[in-house]
């Protein structure tokens, strides 16, 4: 009974953390658009549940921009 409880509590958390991940700008590399997957460091673009952190540099939005949570500054 114990592993019919664990193995979908076990997916269900894994699953959430997943869908929350931090994606942090980094526009070295690329045109400093929100929208181009270079210039954030995992190499893709946030989704509406992920938290996007800029520390630095600037960002152009040239489409829509999503974000769970959005933080700037260092």
């Amino acid at each position: 009974m114990t592993k019919l409880i664990f193995y979908p509590t076990l997916c269900i958390l894994a699953t959430a953390a997943a869908l929350n991940a931090q994606l942090d700008w980094n526009s070295a590399n690329a045109d400093g658009d929100w929208n181009t997957p270079e210039s954030w460091d995992l190499g893709v673009l946030p989704t509406a549940t992920d938290f996007a952190r800029i520390n630095g540099g600037n960002a152009t939005v040239s489409g829509v921009a999503n974000a769970d949570k959005l933080t700037t500054g260092g």
